[in-house]
């Protein structure tokens, strides 16, 4: 090697250190000259083989503007209606209790309904009033009583007619006056009013038998003569 030549930038200042058995060179660099013309392009070469190998993806762009929307096309032919039902969905969860609204007015009372079939009352006892609004009939005759000798009623209101005790009939008048009356032969027996009163004369009895005929007395004594 005879020399070395180095380039050098305009402005600097070179240092030249010699180097034994070597000449050194040094070339400054001047100023860059004006572009020459272009050279006549060559010919293209050969296309060469498509690679089978893929090239990295490269990174995405920026999105661009939205467009215009295009004009609204013409709708499609209905499909046919399934005719399979979907599952049904799962159910949600309830809801809360609205508040409850105001009660209603009471509506009227219907009309009483049909008295039901007489029932039997078996034993027991009744508490408080009892309304009757038919008759009392003892269910055989002569067997049942009307309170009893350690419980009898305090007090009985009659109105009207008698009171029947066998033959005989019990009834008041109008002036408060009791009567007893037989039932027999529909004749009085007596009257009981505020002061005392005999009753009827009762009918003559029968007469009796004729006695029988009693003994012939002694013959008296003779008389003096005469």
């Amino acid at each position: 090697m005879s020399h070395i030549t180095t380039g050098i930038v305009q402005g600097n200042v070179p240092t030249v250190v010699p180097i034994a058995g070597m000449n050194a060179t040094i070339l400054v660099s001047g100023s860059t000259g004006p572009s020459g013309s272009n050279g006549v392009t060559g010919p293209s070469g050969t296309t060469g083989a498509a690679s089978t190998v893929a090239g990295p993806a490269g990174a995405t762009g920026p999105s661009g503007a939205t467009g215009i929307s295009g004009a609204v096309g013409p709708s499609g032919a209905s499909g046919t209606a399934s005719t399979v039902a979907g599952p049904a969905g799962a159910t949600g969860p309830s809801g809360a209790t609205g508040i409850s609204g105001t009660a209603g007015a009471a509506g009227a009372a219907g009309a009483a309904g049909a008295t039901g079939p007489s029932g039997q009352v078996i034993g027991g006892i009744i508490s408080g009033d009892l309304t009757m609004s038919g008759n009392i009939h003892a269910a055989q005759s002569g067997v049942n009583d009307i309170g009893q000798a350690s419980a009898p009623f305090r007090e009985l209101y009659l109105e009207g007619n008698s009171i029947h005790l066998g033959k005989a009939a019990i009834s008041a008048s109008d002036l408060g006056e009791l009567k007893v009356s037989g039932q027999g032969g529909g004749v009085s027996a007596f009257i009981l009013t505020g002061s005392s009163s005999s009753g009827a004369a009762g009918p003559s009895g029968p007469s009796g038998a004729a006695g029988s005929a009693g003994a012939a007395g002694a013959a008296g004594a003779a008389g003096a003569t005469g």
